[in-house]
């Protein structure tokens, strides 16, 4: 009896487990000690499945299996690990050993990027300072004759610029129309940011009042194309009134 118990004992260490000995019989310790291929191969044996059968199981091949069980090759993806313990038929403590078993060998192989990258990648984002917002006013063009029949619908030119603002992710807070000119008021931490939206916002603006409001079909642009940015100060901020009509320096 003692030379069968001893003979169970070398059996269950060639697998990586911790051996328990109960009055009873010896049973395997749910805390994995071995690699994946070796928790792999003990449930695998325990459930008499062949490498073979496992492979077409999960939909591999055979060599793929032996390289994990022999050959210390990388554990699977976690979808692979899924279909194993599905066809292995694991309880659930024997699937988290499984799951267990490959995770930390996988974040094991993978150390060398992270001692790589923790002084690069992962060091600017968490040090990267928070870019602080500002007022900026922008300045666009009106057509010439365009400006009477803006008067007529100022508000709603209003409202669909800030609507258009807001779908480019520009946040408008100021809209003064003038006799020649638009000014919007933006609140933006990057004017780079401020230069690539405006081409379309300013198209996008255009076409939608010419195809909203009559009088205006026969124009090809609302605005003209160049536009000019600045820094709002105390002294060129906007009036609150957001669809003033007035003619400029008045």
């Amino acid at each position: 009896m003692e030379q069968n118990n001893n003979t169970k004992k070398k059996e269950a260490n060639q697998y990586g487990f911790k051996l328990l000995l109960t009055s009873k019989s010896f049973v395997y310790n749910a805390l994995i000690m071995g690699k994946f291929g070796n928790t792999l191969k003990y449930y695998r044996e325990r459930h008499n499945i062949t490498k073979l059968s496992l492979a077409k199981g999960i939909g591999t091949s055979d060599a793929y299996i032996r390289q994990i069980e022999n050959q210390n090759y990388k554990p699977p993806t976690f979808d692979v690990c899924e279909k194993i313990s599905v066809f292995l038929s694991l309880s659930k403590n024997e699937k988290l050993n499984l799951y267990e078993a490959a995770f930390l060998e996988r974040i094991d192989s993978e150390k060398e990027f992270y001692e790589i990258l923790k002084n690069t990648i992962f060091v600017k984002t968490k040090n990267k300072p928070c870019e602080e917002l500002s007022n900026h006013i922008i300045t666009w063009h009106i057509r010439k004759m365009v400006y009477k029949r803006l008067q007529k619908i100022d508000s709603e030119v209003c409202h669909i610029i800030k609507v258009y603002a807001n779908k480019n992710q520009i946040e408008v807070s100021k809209v003064c129309i003038y006799d020649t000119l638009i000014q919007l008021e933006v609140k933006e931490a990057s004017i780079e940011k401020i230069q690539s939206a405006m081409p379309n916002l300013m198209k996008l603006t255009s076409g939608k009042i010419k195809s909203e409001f009559q009088g205006f079909s026969a124009i090809p642009n609302i605005w003209k194309n160049n536009f000019e940015i600045s820094k709002a100060t105390a002294e060129n901020s906007l009036s609150e009134t957001s669809h003033l009509i007035a003619t400029k320096g008045q």
